[in-house]
């Protein structure tokens, strides 16, 4: 692997230049962003400014979900890969409070407010997001994923002994470390890490 690679999740590896191949990999992942003229939260009807971190685990969460979907299916078929990806992406609908939508903001707000004190037009950091995802996903697994577990490690030490303790109880684990690698941009000297880690 050269130093102009670049490293993507899945163990992918992508070389600079290669348009086409990063357009194709961007695609096929859930895009979630700012949205507006959603159901009114907390007075709101938009998260442009406030919402980018929640928008962020909501994405992660999508592409976990829909990479165990795939290999559930075991299939490179567009037709059922579009159908998973419509059931994924539903699942993050900003449209009601409830099962039907178990991520949408609506749940992760009222979320955050029993855990954090926090409303819609507040930032959430990467930990209360990663907490109120878990919270939303413990509340709901019953509807759907429910072999899919979800570890979070607040001080990024992550302890084998806690990953092995919950996949006894579940097929499939998400392991978050919500940490800040940086004030402005990712330092240089975590390079290597994050190289290691996508891999």
């Amino acid at each position: 692997m050269k130093d102009e690679d670049i490293h993507l999740i899945g163990g992918q590896t992508l070389r600079i230049g290669d348009d086409e191949e990063l357009q194709s990999i961007i695609e096929a992942f859930p895009y979630i962003s700012y949205r507006s003229d959603f159901n009114e939260v907390g007075g709101f009807t938009s998260d442009s400014g406030w919402g980018c971190m929640i928008r962020v685990g909501q994405m992660m969460l999508a592409y976990t979900t829909m990479q165990i979907e795939k290999q559930e299916y075991i299939t490179h078929d567009n037709e059922v890969t579009t159908k998973i990806f419509r059931e994924v992406v539903s699942l993050f609908l900003d449209s009601q409070d409830g099962p039907d939508a178990p991520f949408s903001i609506q749940n992760l707000i009222r979320v955050g407010e029993r855990m954090y004190n926090k409303t819609a037009g507040i930032w959430f950091g990467a930990n209360s997001v990663s907490h109120c995802l878990k919270a939303c996903h413990d509340e709901y697994n019953i509807k759907y994923n429910i072999d899919l577990g979800i570890k979070i490690f607040n001080e990024g030490i992550i302890f084998q002994d806690d990953i092995a303790e919950e996949l006894t109880l579940k097929k499939r684990l998400l392991i978050i470390v919500p940490q800040r690698l940086g004030l402005k941009r990712v330092e240089e000297h975590f390079f290597p890490q994050i190289k290691e880690i996508l891999e």
